[in-house]
C-alpha cells in the first residue's frame, strides 16, 4: 500500500541535540520503537500539546498513550501505522485538543509525581 501525502504536511528533521528548541510547530509525535523504557519523549511532546502515535511496545507507551492524547498500534504493523497517519492527514481521525493532550500527562509531572512518592512513603512508614 502506498500513501501519497503532500510534502508540506510531513517534515523529517533528523537528529538534533535539543530537538524542542528546533520545533516551532507539530501536530503529532510518532514513536516506532520495538522496545522502549519509560518513553520520556512521549511525555515531553504531550506536555507541549502534541498528540501521540506510538507502537505499543513493552513497558512505556501503554502507560502514557491513551484515547485522550493519541493512538497506539501493534509494533511492526506498518499497515496500521500508515492507516493512522493517513486518517489523521485526511482528517478521518480527529486529533485531541492541545489542552486535552497536555492534561493527559500532568500525572507524570514533577509536582504530581513528588506528591505520589511522599504519599507512598507515608503509607509505608505508618
Amino acid at each position: 500500500m502506498q500513501i501519497k501525502i503532500p510534502k508540506k504536511k510531513i517534515s523529517f528533521k533528523g537528529f538534533s541535540e535539543n530537538v524542542w528548541d528546533k520545533i516551532n510547530e507539530a501536530d503529532v509525535l510518532v514513536l516506532t520503537s520495538k522496545y522502549e523504557g519509560f518513553g520520556m519523549v512521549l511525555c515531553e511532546a504531550a506536555i507541549r500539546g502534541i498528540s501521540l502515535i506510538s507502537s505499543s511496545c513493552p513497558i512505556g507507551p501503554d502507560e502514557i498513550v491513551n484515547s485522550e492524547n493519541g493512538f497506539l498500534y501493534k509494533p511492526g504493523d506498518v499497515k496500521e501505522l500508515s492507516s493512522l497517519i493517513k486518517d489523521i492527514v485526511n482528517q478521518k481521525n480527529i486529533l485531541p485538543s492541545t489542552e486535552q493532550v497536555t492534561d493527559s500527562v500532568k500525572k507524570f509531572g514533577y509536582k504530581s509525581f513528588s506528591k505520589r512518592i511522599l504519599l507512598s512513603l507515608r503509607n509505608n512508614i505508618n
